[in-house]
């Protein structure tokens, strides 16, 4: 008893000021830049790329399917330079993601300390229900009805901030966190804010 009372206090929790957050984000942008260097990403896609888009341009209707996800060719002009990503192009990508680790598990790919991330997809009608009604008042439980999403390792969610941006939140099992990814880099506070589990299963 007399250790705890003379030992000193713990450190509070890190609350980092609005400038050590610009040089936290500056120094992950400078980071990105150089493995982006690295990976020797080309400017232009190859002929045969070119040749691929050129003819899907030209199809008409459903263009691609995967899974319970497919676009068409208007959602494909949503890819073009200063066009806004609809949620056609959002969950189809995350059931391409969905595909690949269903692939990573079963040949042992990516593996991560040891092992393969287990990781799901929620589609982004998710988190509108979610940021307004709440886990049980959105009736969040038929989204997860077929699935235990604490036998997954990362969950991710995709989120449409007000119709002018898209980012993605995680929550992160393996570090027992959530986490929020903007382009723009903005803190994006309401993301913490949610309640993402139910009030049962919360730890």
């Amino acid at each position: 008893a007399h250790f705890l009372f003379t030992s000193p206090r713990p450190a509070g929790p890190f609350t980092p000021s609005l400038d050590q957050l610009q040089v936290m984000s500056r120094t992950k942008s400078e980071l990105a830049r150089k493995k982006l260097k690295e990976m020797r990403i080309p400017s232009t896609l190859p002929p045969d790329a070119i040749a691929e888009v050129g003819k899907l341009r030209r199809k008409s209707g459903v263009v691609a399917s995967v899974g319970r996800e497919q676009v068409k060719h208007t959602d494909l002009a949503r890819l073009e330079p200063g066009q806004w990503l609809n949620d056609e192009i959002v969950n189809f990508y995350g059931q391409l993601i969905l595909n690949k680790t269903a692939s990573a598990l079963a040949s042992k790919e990516n593996v991560v300390n040891g092992k393969v991330p287990k990781v799901h997809y929620f589609t982004s009608f998710f988190w509108e229900k979610l940021s307004k009604q709440g886990y049980e008042g959105g009736r969040m439980a038929r989204w997860t009805k077929k699935i235990d999403v604490f036998s997954f390792d990362i969950i991710l969610i995709p989120i449409n901030h007000g119709n002018s941006h898209w980012t993605s939140a995680a929550i992160n099992f393996m570090k027992k966190r959530i986490e929020a990814y903007d382009s723009m880099g903005i803190y994006r506070a309401n993301v913490f804010k949610v309640r993402f589990l139910p009030t049962s299963r919360r730890k």
